[in-house]
């Protein structure tokens, strides 16, 4: 097409696509051509290539000759990058195209990661039977590369092969195999690793660990309550290892969490009640206190609802070091008075972290250095509270740092009751809380 501009006559192509227009010899030979190419080249050649592809959609002959040109490229003695690149086109061509030259490749020590890493690109099942086809017969790296590839895929079918591997004596195979089953993370998969944490292999052993703490992790993402609190049970028994055995119980609080209640998202106040003249909300962030006077006394923001088996968490912030608020918790309203009964995850002055008996012990059940805490959190800034209370155990962290674990041992105290949150009278001071969300923990069948 001609167009004048300004007196000029310029040509514009039509077609974008036409100055990659080849015959099917001329579209081969660009293929061959690229036999010496490494990844420090012009990818130039591989464009236009790639463009090849795209325009032989519905050209049955030249796509032909591109699939025949690629199959011929990856089996010869073309550079690891060509023929890498050649791999990843054969998949945009189909798997029937590409299978059939990967799967030699597979049981190849040399070619065997370059074949898994053109396989991982495919999701169907036929890649997935190449794979474990080619496992049943593939040797020593090849092998390794093959169980990776399956761990990676989760492929559930491979799992029966996977466990025969894990108790076989080439170590290096029976630990890829039993990492593999930990990311397939199945019930049968969770099975085989249980008998892999008896193994007389130390290293077996080990990896079985590890790979049951994925496989559990696993699991409860896929709604296995039970299975995986089974695993982090076993986990943490005094027999594993310290780490171990705390990224179990870790597991098993999670694995008992209900859904998350989210007590406060930024803007209503529909599960709290309490001096609204007090407590109010600006810009996403609850607020207790106020800077223009100072407190006459303590104030509380309490739950309409009570609790018991819980995990609260939430970010705290206070107007100065000096201000001093807290996490009414298992407590209750004093009737016809502005006080709270309960316990209370402290915050601010010395106190961040502690845990104190609120208006009927009146003194500190645990408390922490606060030397040592200062390194984990910062006065000016928000600060993540974790709170849970399990039976008659409460648990506090500030930004993951443990500071209570306290048993309560008097049975005549409340295991349940409401949440609030406190402003401590005195200067004129505010508390800033945000991101409240209580998940109650829940028994596993």
């Amino acid at each position: 097409m001609m167009i004048r501009l300004g007196g000029l006559m310029v040509v514009v192509a039509l077609c974008a696509g036409a100055a990659y227009a080849q015959t099917p010899a001329e579209a081969a030979d660009k293929v061959a051509a690229i036999a010496d190419y490494q990844r420090d080249h012009s990818r130039e050649p591989l464009i236009e290539i790639e463009t090849l592809i795209r325009e032989s959609h519905g050209n049955a002959e030249l796509r032909a000759a591109i699939t025949d040109a690629l199959v011929a490229l990856v089996g010869s003695e073309a550079t690891r990058d060509a023929q890498l690149f050649a791999c990843r086109q054969l998949w945009l061509l189909g798997p029937d195209a590409a299978l059939p030259v990967l799967e030699p490749m597979l049981l190849d020590d040399e070619t065997a990661d370059m074949a898994c890493f053109a396989i991982a690109l495919d999701p169907s099942p036929e890649a997935g039977e190449t794979l474990r086809n080619a496992l049943a017969r593939a040797d020593d790296n090849a092998e390794i590369a093959i169980v990776n590839l399956l761990g990676d895929r989760r492929d559930t079918e491979a799992v029966g092969a996977l466990c025969a591997i894990s108790g076989g004596d080439k170590l290096p195979t029976a630990c890829a195999a039993v990492r593999a089953l930990g990311k397939i993370g199945t019930e049968a998969a969770a099975e085989c690793l249980a008998r892999r944490l008896e193994s007389e292999e130390a290293t077996v052993r080990s990896a079985a660990m590890d790979a049951s703490l994925i496989c559990a992790e696993q699991l409860l993402k896929n709604g296995k309550r039970t299975e995986a609190a089974a695993i982090y049970t076993e986990l943490a028994k005094e027999t594993y290892p310290e780490t171990v055995r705390r990224a179990a119980e870790l597991g098993l609080n999670n694995a008992k969490l209900g859904p998350p209640i989210v007590l406060f998202d930024g803007s209503s106040l529909e599960h709290w009640e309490g001096n609204m003249e007090m407590w109010r909300v600006e810009d996403g962030v609850l607020i207790g206190g106020t800077l223009e006077h100072p407190i006459p006394h303590n104030d509380f923001l309490c739950t309409k609802e009570t609790f018991d088996d819980f995990e609260l968490r939430l970010r705290v912030k206070i107007s100065c070091p000096d201000t001093n608020g807290g996490v009414q918790i298992r407590s209750q309203r004093v009737p016809d008075d502005h006080e709270v009964i309960g316990y209370q995850a402290d915050i601010g002055e010395s106190y961040w972290g502690c845990l104190y008996d609120e208006s009927r012990r009146n003194r500190m059940l645990a408390t922490v250095d606060q030397e040592e805490l200062a390194k984990f959190f910062d006065v000016h800034d928000w600060n993540d509270y974790v709170i849970r209370c399990e039976g008659n155990r409460i648990q506090l962290w500030l930004n993951g740092f443990q500071t209570v674990d306290y048993t309560e041992t008097d049975e005549d105290i409340p295991q349940s009751g409401i949440i609030g949150l406190q402003i401590h009278s005195g200067i004129p001071s505010e508390t800033y809380h945000k991101d409240i969300v209580l998940r109650r923990i829940l028994p596993i069948e």
